[in-house]
């Protein structure tokens, strides 16, 4: 197996690939680029990918430009991050919230139906009152008869019902499911 990586020839170019060898610029960038760069190197020998794969993986990347920032989540980058930054909270003793997650607090079944307006909390919390409105229409602009909307918000602690490990909150609470009815 392969192992150029750490030779001297290798180092030097990835100091010159990452701006390294270079006066000015963002420091940290040139050090987590050349991170970036070291570690795809090593994953090219470690695997002992062809040319036509590498190739093969850049056309990939490539077909995406117009939209990479759907592709982070898509390969598990944004999942991890969040993971990462639970971690992180869970460390400097700020864990317990509702994990972060692309997907959101995740829908929970059972919500109760209002109609019209309704309030969401149950609890007296701290903070500023949140008032949500909106029309629910179709793509011509015409207002949605019977369209269910699912509406749920965190407390000042950052915790949803039913994902609150303190049970504070009831059921639901900050929790609800709104029909709105077509205006005449």
């Amino acid at each position: 197996m392969t192992n150029i990586t750490p030779t001297k020839l290798v180092q030097d170019l990835l100091d010159r690939a990452s701006g390294q060898d270079q006066e000015g610029g963002d420091k940290r960038l040139k050090t987590v680029l050349r991170a970036l760069l070291e570690q795809t190197f090593a994953l090219i020998e470690r695997h002992d990918l062809t040319e036509d794969e590498l190739c093969g993986a850049v056309a990939y990347l490539g077909k995406g430009a117009d939209e990479y920032g759907l592709m982070i989540p898509g390969v598990g980058l944004e999942h991890f991050m969040d993971l990462v930054l639970d971690a992180r909270d869970e460390e400097i003793g700020m864990g317990g919230g509702t994990p972060r997650t692309i997907e959101g607090p995740l829908y929970v079944e059972g919500a109760p139906l209002s109609e019209g307006s309704a309030r969401m909390s149950d609890n007296e919390d701290e903070g500023e009152r949140l008032i949500i409105t909106g029309v629910v229409s179709d793509e011509d602009g015409n207002p949605l008869s019977g369209a269910l909307v699912d509406v749920w918000h965190a407390d000042t602690r950052g915790f949803y019902s039913n994902f609150d490990p303190t049970e504070k909150n009831a059921p639901f609470n900050n929790r609800i499911l709104e029909e709105f009815a077509a205006f005449q």
